[in-house]
């Protein structure tokens, strides 16, 4: 009962939280005079805005061509319709969510706080079964009060849909245990995996990197590689309609063809090796060809950069992985209070998470399978393309040490005299 109280409260102030700032995007405070002219009035109305964040015209739009065209398509920035430039999870959850209340993106930022505020659950139940109660209510608070989680929660992009998706994953898998005992805990990493890749791509880059944490963190070798078998292929099974889709529309079962696009933007004679995208000088080279050929031609036009330009690529690739990971994000993208929070809530959560690595070095099969997602992902984005936004659904793996340290900490201030 203890328990069930305590999950309730972290799920009323998580969704308390984020719904005080979806609320706040909308309310617009004004003065007018009044009618005899002595002194001004101050007036609340409630405003539609426009949708958060800088993917959020290009999934709102696929949204509603689900809902309005009945298909999924998007014209990409060169002009040209696309039937699988982006991954099709986030937009199947707005089009559900319009259909049912229509275009609203407040209605929208309210099911995406109910994620985010599911994540912190998943925060708690995580922790504790790793570290103890007391870890995990530290984990969740974290994860409550950070204040880029409440920021995305109504933000119309990726990160809190495929966080949820990530931390679910991950916390099944290593529920899943060293035997084969328990396949059907195998099976719903998998599956969680298989809505992880739908809503962010990168993700199918960590698939291979479960069965070398697998084979090294097992002693029962064969039981470990049944285990990633099952995982994988569960998967598979939850990607399987959207690749067979692409296939019989595309003639190819891919997750996206926005791929070579991020490539070439990321290796292009513009990049700075942050989050920029461009449109090519030639466009009539890309979009005259089919979908699949045209993100294979950017693909070749990456390549053909980094092939005529390898001292300015590796500049590119460190460029990437400081970006990714610097304490401050660019103030001049997303100014200067952001900036300071973001560093702040980064430092000290980092700093939290490396103690509690330390304090909990023995449990050092969690943290390999939490160090080799890092790498993993850092990996992903120094080839392609990188901002600090994107390190964010990593951010509670590092809350899961940060948790085990204070509670740490706690302990021995309960102790002293």
């Amino acid at each position: 009962m203890k328990e069930k109280r305590t999950l309730i409260a972290i799920f009323v102030i998580a969704l308390a939280l984020r719904l005080l700032y979806a609320v706040s995007l909308h309310i617009e405070i004004h003065t007018v005079a009044s009618p005899n002219g002595s002194d001004e009035e101050i007036q609340i109305s409630w405003k539609r805005g426009d949708p958060q964040g800088p993917d959020a015209p290009m999934y709102d739009l696929l949204a509603r061509n689900l809902l309005q065209r009945k298909t999924y398509v998007v014209p990409a920035i060169f002009g040209k319709e696309l039937l699988a430039f982006r991954p099709p999870l986030l937009s199947f959850l707005l089009a559900g969510i319009y259909s049912v209340f229509g275009h609203s993106y407040f209605a929208a930022e309210v099911v995406l706080c109910l994620i985010s505020s599911g994540t912190c659950l998943l925060m708690y139940g995580m922790s504790s079964e790793l570290f103890g109660r007391r870890a995990g209510l530290f984990s969740a608070m974290l994860s409550v009060i950070y204040p880029s989680f409440i920021y995305y929660s109504s933000t119309i992009c990726t990160e809190t849909l495929y966080t949820f998706c990530l931390v679910g994953a991950m916390w099944l898998l290593l529920r899943a245990g060293p035997d084969f005992r328990s396949p059907q805990k195998w099976a719903a990493a998998g599956i969680a995996f298989g809505f992880g890749v739908l809503a962010r791509t990168q993700l199918v880059a960590f698939l291979p990197m479960i069965l070398v944490w697998a084979l090294i963190s097992f002693p029962r070798k064969l039981p470990a590689l049944y285990g990633w078998v099952l995982c994988v292929a569960l998967a598979l099974f939850t990607m399987m309609p959207w690749l067979l889709r692409n296939y019989l529309m595309l003639g190819s079962a891919v997750l996206t063809t926005d791929g070579g696009y991020t490539f070439w933007s990321g290796n292009h004679p513009g990049s700075t090796g942050g989050g920029e995208t461009f449109i090519p000088a030639n466009p009539s080279r890309f979009a005259r060809l089919p979908e699949i050929e045209m993100d294979r031609e950017f693909l070749r036009a990456g390549f053909e950069f980094v092939y005529q330009n390898p001292p300015r690529f590796r500049n590119l690739v460190f460029l990437r992985l400081w970006n990714l990971w610097r304490p401050f994000p660019h103030a001049d993208h997303v100014g200067f209070g952001k900036s300071v929070v973001g560093g702040i809530e980064f430092i000290v959560v980092l700093g939290l998470g490396i103690c509690g690595a330390f304090v909990q070095r023995s449990r050092w099969r969690v943290l390999l399978l939490f160090i080799l997602l890092f790498v993993c992902m850092s990996a992903v984005h120094m080839v392609f393309m990188s901002v600090t936004r994107y390190r964010i659904p990593l951010m509670p793996f590092f809350m899961v040490f940060a948790g085990a340290a204070l509670a740490c900490l706690a302990g021995k201030k309960s102790n002293s005299p």
